[in-house]
């Protein structure tokens, strides 16, 4: 289960409230941030992916992704849903993400910075294609997520900054 909010930091020149001074942030990302290449498969291959890998997916699945974080790979898994969706993600290796990666019906890259932000992680993604930068906060429990304050402009939900809804 993955419950997380995300925020809107900044849409090409105009800048949202954000927890740190946007100049340095931006800096830091372009400078520190981790690359994130993004590949969004057709639902139809969830069945061959899942078998392949041994998963057991136990939700209706909407969504099927690669990911290249680093040096790292990964397939995920996403049930629908805005705050609060099922997750299944496994880590991959490169032949398997390259073997997939060529069905792909749309990629999306991004640079990623995480900080601590009121004892909490937050992941800052900055969409260069867009000037966008958003920011997203894990939470344990809907509680916890609720009851979360920011002065961060909340965007959790709005199709258009979805990630998939993002990528091309």
């Amino acid at each position: 289960m993955e419950i997380e909010k995300k925020y809107i930091i900044k849409e090409k020149e105009k800048t949202f409230p954000c927890p740190f001074p946007i100049e340095k942030l931006k800096k830091e990302i372009k400078d520190k941030g981790l690359r994130i290449t993004q590949h969004y498969l057709p639902i139809e291959f969830i069945e061959d992916v899942s078998k392949e890998l041994n998963l057991r997916i136990n939700f209706k699945p909407n969504e099927l992704r690669l990911r290249k974080f680093g040096t790292k790979y990964f397939v995920t898994i996403k049930s629908s849903g805005d705050k609060k969706r099922f997750e299944l993600e496994k880590r991959i290796t490169k032949e398997i993400f390259d073997r997939y990666s060529l069905v792909k019906e749309k990629t999306l890259e991004k640079q990623r910075l995480i900080k601590e932000y009121k004892k909490k992680k937050i992941e800052f993604d900055y969409y260069r294609k867009y000037s966008l930068i958003t920011a997203e906060i894990e939470f344990r429990n809907i509680r916890e997520a609720d009851s979360f304050k920011s002065e961060m402009k909340e965007i959790t939900g709005l199709e258009k900054y979805k990630n998939q809804n993002l990528a091309i």
